[in-house]
C-alpha cells in the first residue's frame, strides 16, 4: 500500500500520522511521494533549491515506514531526487544544499550551481503567480522592477548554456520559470484585455465589505481586496462554516505580509484612520484533530508598527479594526499586514480577504 501522507505533496511527515496509517492497513506503510516535500516555484525545480525532506520529515521517520520513494518525471527534477536519495542513505548526516550542489555539479559541471543560486531569487519572486495564472495583482507591480529580474535571470541562463556540459537539461526547470517570468513582465508593460477585466472582477469582492463593515465609496472608503495586494499567496473559492459565499483571499505564512497603498486626502488628517482587516484562520480537514495556534498579526504603515495582536476565528471570516494614528500618516502610504508567527506544529492557516480604510 502506497502512502503520500496527509497531501499529495506533505509538508511534513511525523511518527504519529506513519503509525495512524500503519494502524488501518495492518503493517508498515510504504510512502510514494509525488516530488519535493517543500512544492517550491510552482512545483518546478530551478536547480539550486535545496530538497525540504530533511526539514520537514521526522529525523526517525524511516523506523516507522516500509519504504520510501520518490516520483520523478523530468531531467531538471534531478538535483531533487538526488538530495532525496542521499537523506535517505544517511538521514543525520543530510545536507540539502551539499547535495543538491554535487548533484549539479555530476550533471552539468562546476559553476553552475552557483549560477543558478545567485539568479534564483529573481524568478522566485514571481512565485506568487501560480503558473497559467496571472491576476490583477500585476498592477500594483513596479514594471521596472520586474524588467530587471527578468534581465538578470536571462543573462544567467545564457551564461549558464555556454558552460553547462549537458546543455543545460537537468536544470531546465529555471528555463521553464525564466519563461512565465517573460509572460507576466510583458503583461504588466502591456496588459491583456483579460486580464483588465479580472482586475474589475476582483473590485465586485466590494459586496461583501457593503455588507460586513458599511464600506461607502461615498465617504472616500478605500477597498483592497485581496487579489489587488501584493504579497502572500492567492486562494480562490475559500468558504467558511457561515456558508456567506466563496471568497479570494490571500494567505500569509509565518513572516509574510499583503501590502497596499493609499492617499491622505486631507494632511495632516484631523482624526485617526481606520483599518478593518477581514479573514479568517484556515484548517485543513487534516489539522482538525489538533488544537490549532492563532496566527499573531502586526500592522505596520509607513514602516511603523501601529499594531499587534491575534485576529480572526476558526472557520469563520470576521475583521479586526486597527486605529491609525495621524502621526503615522503621509500624503502617500504604505500599509503592510504580515503574520509574525511564531511557527508552530498544527498552526492554522491565516488568511486575508481585504482591507478597508476608512477617514
Amino acid at each position: 500500500m502506497h502512502w503520500t501522507g496527509p497531501r499529495v505533496k506533505s509538508e511534513n511527515m511525523t511518527p504519529d500520522r506513519a503509525d495512524w496509517y500503519a494502524s488501518l492497513i495492518g503493517r508498515k506503510p510504504t510512502v510514494f511521494h509525488n516530488g519535493d516535500c517543500i512544492g517550491r516555484h510552482n512545483f518546478i525545480q530551478y536547480g539550486a533549491d535545496p530538497s525540504g525532506y530533511k526539514a520537514s520529515h521526522a529525523p526517525d521517520i524511516f523506523d516507522h515506514l516500509e519504504s520510501f520513494q520518490s516520483n520523478m518525471s523530468n531531467y531538471f527534477q534531478t538535483p531533487e531526487v538526488y538530495s532525496s536519495m542521499d537523506w535517505c542513505w544517511n538521514p543525520t548526516a543530510h545536507d540539502p544544499e551539499t547535495a543538491v550542489r554535487r548533484s549539479v555539479e555530476i550533471v552539468e559541471g562546476p559553476c553552475v550551481p552557483e549560477l543558478l543560486a545567485a539568479a534564483t531569487p529573481n524568478l522566485a519572486y514571481f512565485d506568487k503567480y501560480r503558473y497559467g495564472e496571472p491576476r490583477g495583482e500585476l498592477f500594483v507591480e513596479e514594471a521596472d522592477d520586474l524588467d530587471r529580474r527578468v534581465a538578470e535571470a536571462r543573462l544567467a541562463w545564457k551564461k549558464l548554456l555556454s558552460i553547462a556540459k549537458n546543455g543545460g537539461r537537468f536544470v531546465r526547470g529555471f528555463k521553464t520559470g525564466l519563461g512565465w517570468a517573460e509572460k507576466l513582465a510583458e503583461y504588466r508593460r502591456n496588459p491583456p484585455k483579460w486580464l483588465v477585466e479580472r482586475q474589475r472582477a476582483a473590485m465586485a469582492n466590494v459586496e461583501f465589505a457593503k455588507k460586513e463593515v458599511g464600506f461607502d465609496e461615498a465617504k472616500e472608503d478605500k477597498f483592497f481586496p485581496a487579489e489587488t495586494m501584493a504579497g502572500g499567496m492567492f486562494w480562490t473559492g475559500i468558504g467558511d462554516k457561515t456558508d456567506r459565499g466563496r471568497r479570494d483571499v490571500k494567505e500569509l505564512v509565518v513572516g509574510a505580509g499583503v501590502t497596499g497603498k493609499f492617499d491622505c486626502a486631507q494632511f495632516p488628517p484631523p482624526r485617526p484612520y481606520k483599518m478593518i482587516v477581514s479573514g479568517l484562520q484556515f484548517h485543513d480537514v487534516w489539522e482538525r484533530p489538533y488544537k490549532a495556534q492563532p496566527p499573531a498579526f502586526e500592522v505596520e504603515v509607513n514602516g511603523r508598527v501601529i499594531w499587534k495582536g491575534n485576529a480572526f476565528e476558526p472557520d469563520a471570516f470576521t475583521t479586526i479594526e486597527v486605529d491609525v494614528p495621524p502621526d503615522a500618516l503621509f500624503w502617500n502610504n504604505t500599509f503592510t499586514i504580515r503574520n509574525v508567527g511564531p511557527a508552530v506544529p498544527h498552526q492554522s492557516r491565516p488568511m486575508i480577504h481585504y482591507v478597508v480604510i476608512r477617514k
